[in-house]
């Protein structure tokens, strides 16, 4: 079966407008943000805009471990800015809860850790969203 040349323009601006739609949406990109104070700190920032970055330092990641020293698990954060300016936390045996955000960390997500004078984290928020992508 042949097309006419009106009906195969009209199937490829079809086809070419589907697959500019399919790109649409909310998308925004922020770097990882430090902030240190005398009684501990909050990091913020997305996986994809670190590693995305034009620089080579920044980053930012949380995760999970159990291993024989540790049975209870134990959460690692760690950021650092493109000042360079740096906050890691860890925590022993942490709750559910804690331990279900650091494992839903993935390549669009988008975290917020804080941590104690201690070095304890205190929270641990993930987001994952299509507008991390």
């Amino acid at each position: 079966m042949k097309l006419s040349a009106t009906i195969q323009g009209m199937l490829i601006i079809t086809l070419l407008t589907a697959a500019v739609a399919a790109r649409a949406g909310l998308n925004f990109t922020y770097p990882v943000w430090v902030s240190n104070t005398g009684s501990g700190g909050t990091a913020t920032g997305q996986v994809r805009g670190a590693r995305n970055s034009s620089n080579n330092i920044e980053f930012i990641y949380c995760y999970f471990e159990v291993n024989d020293v540790w049975k209870e698990g134990r959460i690692n954060c760690s950021a650092q800015s493109a000042t360079e300016e740096r906050l890691s936390c860890y925590k022993l045996a942490p709750s559910a809860a804690m331990r279900a955000a650091a494992t839903s960390v993935t390549d669009i997500s988008a975290i917020t850790f804080r941590a104690d004078e201690h070095g304890v984290c205190t929270t641990i928020g993930v987001d994952n969203a299509s507008w991390n992508l």
